[in-house]
């Protein structure tokens, strides 16, 4: 099974290439839209690996916060499925938030979005979802990947 640093390595030569390609292409994205794929594409790669159900170093960057997600789902089970893993870690990630959110709305803070609610707020930024998603995606599956390979 590969290591921590063996997937960096494959998820980020795949990316370099992968961008040669982009600019080939003419790049359709607009700036913003690449950067927060990248940024994204870089977290899946970094953080909300599918090795966060295991004592990694993944899990160790993503700190307290992930412990539970751990403890939920088995060394290379649903976290290592190409649809079901990246959609537990991101509804993981949304629970956080939402408890953050819910902590500081009972502390008194505010929150808007826009101005509006989240579902305004997904409803104008679905493109940019669906791009941020897209990085999450591809870095998982290229997790995954090397280790249905090596």
């Amino acid at each position: 099974m590969p290591n921590y640093s063996s997937h960096l390595i494959f998820n980020f030569i795949i990316l370099a290439i992968l961008f040669i390609l982009y600019q080939l292409a003419g790049s359709p994205l607009t700036t913003p839209q690449l950067a927060l794929f990248l940024l994204f594409y870089t977290l899946g790669s970094v953080i909300l690996t599918p090795d966060l159900d295991s004592k990694s170093e993944a899990l160790r960057r993503c700190g307290v916060a992930c412990m539970p997600y751990r403890k939920l789902f088995k060394h290379r089970g649903t976290s290592h499925h190409p649809l079901w893993g990246v959609a537990s870690r991101i509804l993981y990630v949304a629970l956080l938030a939402l408890i953050i959110l819910w902590a500081g709305g009972a502390l008194g803070w505010r929150f808007e979005i826009d101005g509006g609610s989240a579902l305004a707020f997904i409803y104008l930024h679905v493109k940019e979802i669906g791009i941020a998603g897209a990085g999450l995606f591809l870095s998982n599956m290229l997790h995954i990947v090397l280790d249905k390979i090596a």
